[in-house]
């Protein structure tokens, strides 16, 4: 389950669109933390525990590890916008 591309928890178990009026993105966090907080009608600062340095995403994939990326995630890609192919 902890695989499972995202629309699987954010659509409804009888298919259909999934029932949000806000995604929050991880490469826009700061950003969308301020909305969620306005949306909720909250002032409350989101910390950045447990940072972790590492170097970028793409140069943990192989060939393989990609194209699997790409198929079992595809419908993410779509939906939300992400481009499919690694940037290198």
């Amino acid at each position: 389950l902890m695989l499972a591309p995202m629309l699987e928890w954010i659509t409804p178990r009888g298919g259909g669109a999934p029932e949000l009026d806000f995604v929050a993105r991880l490469e826009t966090i700061h950003h969308d933390w301020l909305e969620i907080c306005r949306r909720i009608d909250v002032t409350v600062t989101l910390p950045h525990l447990n940072r972790t340095y590492h170097l970028p995403y793409a140069q943990y994939y192989d060939s393989a590890t990609e194209a699997w990326v790409q198929d079992h995630y595809a419908a993410d890609f779509e939906a939300f916008g992400y481009p499919r192919h690694l940037a290198r």
